[in-house]
Order: C-alpha cells, then structure tokens, then sequence
C-alpha cells in the first residue's frame, strides 16, 4: 500500500493520530483523492457533524470515523450500493490492526453509521443520526439539495429548510 500524502488543506485540529489514520485510508483509497466521494467529501462530512454534535449529544470519536471511513471504500463515484458496507468491514480491520480503539457497543454504532449511510431512513440514535446528516447536508456538491424531511437532527433539518448551508462553514 502506497502512502498518499495528506491533501494539503487538511484542517489543523486534527490530532496526530488522526492524520495517521487518514493517511492510511486515503493510500487505500480506490477513486483518488480529488473525487466527489474522497477527502475533500469526507472532511466536510467530518466538519459538519462535529458542528452538529455540539446540540445533539453525539459521539465525536465515532463522527470522526465515520467521516473518514463511510465512504472510503466506493468503487465507483454513482451506483455503488456496497460501498458503505465495504467501508464498515474497513473500520472493522482498521480497529483489529490497533488503529483506533472504540468498545464494541460504539464500534457497533460506527458499523452501523456506514452501512446504512447510503439510503437508511432518518435516526432517533444521536450518534447515527448526526453521522447521516453530516453526510447528507454535503449533498450540495453533487448539485443535490438536502431534502429536510430525509434528515435526522432538527439542526441538520432547520438548515436545510433555510438553505442556511454557510452555518455549517460552506
């Protein structure tokens, strides 16, 4: 596996450990880093849901995780309905091989998060629900407006209602 060097807008607040991470993803990365599924994709997903979090008590670790791993395992930038199970089995190995540690009940969530990611209705869980609608409120850029009945958090659903996308630092 080729290392791939971080995309050089990589946001400062991520911790060492976290770059390592994303440095191992991103050198397993099938479609390349400047794809609508890749990096740039998964930072603002990352972006999003940590902003999300700090109204709906969500885990920031598993968010952080998800934004790195929901996608990282697509095959193809449209029809891939297996991605977010592929990218849950990712996690899954990741986390063997010592590069994260999460118990199993937030690993569970995690897997979770990136099976149903693509499709999966809206969530009452805050965790899953912030991890959907971290996703989804970047839809923008595959020229998709958020549909805010499709949307878990009353946050992610009031700011596509307003269209209010530059909250989330867009």
């Amino acid at each position: 596996m080729t290392e791939r060097p971080l995309p050089e807008d990589m946001p400062a607040n991520f911790m060492p450990a976290e770059v390592r991470l994303w440095q191992l993803v991103i050198a397993q990365f099938r479609l390349g880093p400047r794809t609508e599924h890749g990096p740039a994709h998964w930072r603002t997903v990352r972006r999003n849901g940590l902003y999300l979090a700090q109204v709906h008590a969500a885990d920031e670790e598993i968010i952080r995780l998800f934004a790195l791993f929901h996608d990282s395992c697509r095959e193809d930038e449209g029809w891939d309905p297996q991605h977010g199970p592929r990218g849950a089995k990712l996690a899954l190995a990741f986390r063997q091989a010592g590069h994260f540690h999460l118990d199993d009940t937030r690993m569970a969530l995690l897997v979770t998060a990136c099976e149903i990611h693509n499709g999966g209705p809206p969530q009452s869980e805050p965790t899953l629900a912030v991890c959907l609608d971290a996703d989804r409120l970047d839809l923008g850029r595959v020229g998709i407006t958020p549909d805010p009945a499709r949307l878990s958090t009353s946050t992610a659903q009031d700011i596509a209602t307003r269209q209010a996308w530059h909250e989330l630092g867009h």
